[in-house]
């Protein structure tokens, strides 16, 4: 049985990501909207489930 359940997750970094995760949604690929908006698109539609008893780590490049 999933205890955390997450689906189309995205992290846009940048201090404006209003207008970036709209072309986001729109389908527009990250170096464009990089361009367009300044801002910096790190994940993307990632969907994933932790079941009871596991354990789960994101980790960034800091470790």
């Amino acid at each position: 049985m999933a205890i955390i359940k997450v689906e189309h997750l995205a992290k846009i970094y940048g201090s404006d990501t209003d207008k970036a995760l709209k072309l986001l949604n729109q389908g527009m690929d990250n170096e464009s909207i990089k361009k367009q908006t300044k801002q910096v698109v790190g994940v993307r539609d990632v969907s994933f489930q932790v079941e009871q008893g596991e354990s789960f780590v994101i980790m960034g490049l800091s470790g």
